[in-house]
């Protein structure tokens, strides 16, 4: 599963948001990369290296959490 993922995507998404300059959505491109750091990690082959579900579930919440504050202020 991880062969099917560029692992440099994230890289690219930060450079792109550093050289846009546009503060507004700083917080909309740090909850993709962090979705998508999420998603990559959760297909680990072995279970030992996953993320246990709670995890998974507060960094989802967090992301969220970071998405309506965008929406309040």
């Amino acid at each position: 599963m991880m062969d099917a993922i560029d692992t440099r995507l994230s890289l690219a998404l930060e450079n792109e948001l550093q050289t846009m300059g546009v503060p507004s959505n700083k917080r909309k491109v740090d909850c993709v990369i962090s979705l998508l750091k999420l998603g990559m990690s959760c297909p680990q082959e072995l279970p030992l290296s996953r993320m246990p579900t709670v995890g998974i579930i507060m960094e989802l919440l967090a992301i969220k959490d970071s998405l309506l504050r965008e929406h309040r202020t």
